[in-house]
């Protein structure tokens, strides 16, 4: 019978080395596979987020309807409003009537007072009122859409007597609503997108 030989020392040094270069390679490929995979979720939640932001928008403006409003201190506001005066210390870019139902608040009525807000955190809202005309306890629904924003800005468009293209940064809604919104998003990283919205004629 054979006697059966064990590994040399040199024979189980060169396996050690091998099996630490493979295991090596092997946590380095993995950590690469976990870092891509980190990475393409994040971006995938980023697209998906404005994705739906841009969504809503185009929903609000298409479905904005002519409708004014009363505050909660009874005061007469219009269909569409973007008033930095008036707005900006809430962080509100602006507020309009929107027709048609709203499934965030299934007690909605057909007509909803819409706002959208964007906190010091950088994170845009978009508010809704279960009532038109609301009193001082009417409590908004506040649902969050887009983190890492640092600007959302609104241009209002409109069409002369001249047929020429009229532009502004705000809107008091005294002229009734624009024929379309141009939006410029900025988010945190610096990357921007502009958006161009049709107003509806509800």
């Amino acid at each position: 019978m054979k006697s059966c030989k064990g590994f040399t020392l040199l024979e189980m040094v060169i396996a050690i080395a091998i099996f630490a270069v493979i295991a090596t390679v092997s946590y380095a490929s993995l950590s690469q596979f976990l870092d891509t995979y980190e990475y393409l979720t994040q971006r995938g939640e980023k697209t998906k987020g404005l994705q739906q932001t841009f969504a809503l928008l185009a929903q609000d403006f298409h479905y904005s309807a002519d409708r004014s409003v009363r505050d909660e201190y009874g005061d007469r506001q219009p269909a569409m409003i973007a008033v930095a005066v008036n707005l900006a210390e809430v962080g509100e870019i602006v507020r309009l009537t929107v027709s048609g139902p709203d499934l965030q608040v299934p007690t909605a009525s057909r007509l909803t007072r819409i706002a959208w807000r964007l906190d010091q955190g950088g994170r845009l809202y978009r508010m809704t009122w279960a009532v038109l005309d609301r009193a001082q306890d009417s409590a908004a629904y506040s649902r969050l859409i887009l983190e890492g924003v640092d600007a959302l800005e609104l241009k209002f468009l409109t069409v002369d007597r001249n047929n020429q293209v009229q532009t502004s940064n705000e809107w008091s809604g005294s002229q009734g609503r624009p024929g379309a919104v141009e939006a410029l998003l900025t988010l945190s990283d610096k990357r921007q997108y502009r958006w161009l919205f049709e107003v509806g004629n509800g």
